[in-house]
């Protein structure tokens, strides 16, 4: 077959009508040994990825064999050679860096860098106004349940010992939508209850007036979330 043949023969066949499986011949150990997170900045604000990346090495104390990659508009790839340190970075937020969160998710086996979802965060929320017999782990997992992705839920008692008065829970949210503040607890031969949310270390970073994390509008007259 003549070259102009075999031009026209692979004409007829465009890459875009294929779907194509393409096999790994060669172990990468990039992708093999380390523990890889995408990480984006909830803000609108476009941030300066060199001095942000300087700011998380000192925070988390310039782990051995970290890689920390410039990928997009407030996007940052990285790569931990030593998993049990990405673990402790990931389950130990929420960050704050320059003032702004950073939300971490896995990048796992099989997914492009796009397909890594970061409209979800874990937040620790603390339950307040809670009555006294209902401040127990099975009303956590329950009101949890109704705010999101539940991951952790917290016992106030220990033993037989009640060690706080409000419930805490860890929950995966949807950080592109106002965070939830709370709800009317329905009581028997007694008003309604009005039971507040509070987040942890979310910092200043949310719209007072929308209940939105990333916004510039920091002050209103009606505060919509609490943090702590």
């Amino acid at each position: 077959m003549s070259y102009m043949e075999v031009r026209e023969v692979e004409a007829t066949e465009s890459i875009e009508s294929k779907t194509i499986r393409i096999e790994k011949h060669v172990q990468h150990s990039f992708k093999e040994d380390c523990l890889n997170f995408i990480g984006k900045f909830i803000t609108e604000k476009e941030m300066n990825l060199k001095a942000c990346r300087n700011a998380i090495l000192g925070i988390w104390g310039n782990p051995v064999g970290l890689v920390i990659s410039e990928i997009g508009r407030n996007m940052l790839l990285f790569s931990f050679k030593d998993k049990k340190k990405g673990k402790q970075a990931l389950n130990g937020g929420s960050w704050s860096i320059k003032g702004y969160l950073l939300n971490l998710q896995e990048w796992m086996k099989g997914q492009s860098v796009f397909e890594v979802k970061n409209d979800f965060m874990d937040f620790w929320v603390q339950i307040h106004v809670v009555p006294l017999e209902l401040l127990e782990r099975d009303t956590t997992k329950v009101i949890g349940d109704m705010m999101g992705l539940v991951s952790e839920v917290e016992d106030p008692w220990r033993d037989t010992k009640l060690m706080r008065t409000f419930l805490r829970v860890k929950v995966a949210l949807d950080v592109t939508e106002p965070l939830p503040t709370g709800f009317y607890l329905e009581r028997d031969d007694l008003p309604n209850a009005w039971i507040h949310f509070k987040y942890e270390r979310i910092q200043d970073h949310y719209c007072l007036n929308c209940g939105r994390l990333g916004h510039r509008a920091m002050e209103g007259k009606n505060q919509k979330v609490m943090a702590s």
